[in-house]
């Protein structure tokens, strides 16, 4: 499994390519997405991103501290 502080980072490429290897399954919240994609997140959202009906259980730290805190309901 991949630290959360490796799915926040954003790729050493400039491609949203290689915004997928890191990320497990494939899924992760918007923030992920967009922190890691920058100006490319609206585009490859409309292209390719999907929403999960399955409430998210991790947040990656705002504070960037490289730890996923979990989301208590």
């Amino acid at each position: 499994m991949h630290s959360p502080s490796t799915m926040n980072s954003r790729p050493a490429i400039n491609s949203p390519w290689s915004c997928l290897e890191p990320i497990p399954g494939l899924i992760a919240l918007p923030c992920v997405w967009r922190a890691r994609l920058g100006e490319m997140f609206e585009r490859v959202q409309a292209l390719i991103l999907q929403a999960n009906a399955t409430p998210a259980e991790l947040l990656p730290c705002p504070r960037e501290c490289g730890l996923a805190h979990d989301i208590v309901c």
